[in-house]
């Protein structure tokens, strides 16, 4: 099963990032409204890619399963 592009995009920025994040500096990466990036990391979270860390009153997320993400992506490399 592969990722929609949109969750693809979220899940690269998300790494790019290297240690937790907030939807905030995930949106910062992307462009996108922070209620979209929210949205599409509560959706990875769902299925797998992603894990959820609360702190205090504090959301972040942090790349979940290192195994299913390069499947993912490097799935995406052979169909484009």
């Amino acid at each position: 099963m592969s990722l929609q592009d949109n969750l693809r995009e979220t899940l690269v920025a998300l790494m790019k990032i290297e240690t937790s994040a907030s939807a905030w500096e995930v949106s910062d990466i992307t462009g996108k409204a922070r209620a979209v990036e929210s949205g599409n990391l509560n959706e990875l979270v769902r299925l797998g890619y992603v894990k959820k860390l609360r702190r205090f009153e504090k959301t972040k997320h942090k790349s979940g399963n290192p195994r299913k993400v390069y499947f993912s992506l490097t799935e995406m490399e052979t169909t484009t």
